[in-house]
């Protein structure tokens, strides 16, 4: 199983979801600073989740090739 190949795909997949979702939440009636932070919050997550991606392929490939 290529790590790489799949963590790339979640993170396109989890990023294209994010854009969809704060345009949306741009074009709501929702108060500038509630959407400002709504942003602050998508782009946290989206963060934590590349971190997730690269833990995860590193302790996948030192568990497959590390002595």
């Amino acid at each position: 199983m290529d790590t790489v190949l799949v963590g790339g795909l979640a993170f396109l997949a989890s990023a294209g979801a994010l854009f969809l979702i704060n345009d949306r939440i741009s074009k709501s009636s929702i108060s500038p600073r509630k959407k400002r932070l709504l942003s602050y919050l998508m782009f946290a997550v989206l963060v934590a989740m590349t971190f997730g991606i690269f833990d995860w392929h590193s302790s996948s490939y030192l568990a497959e090739y590390g002595s």
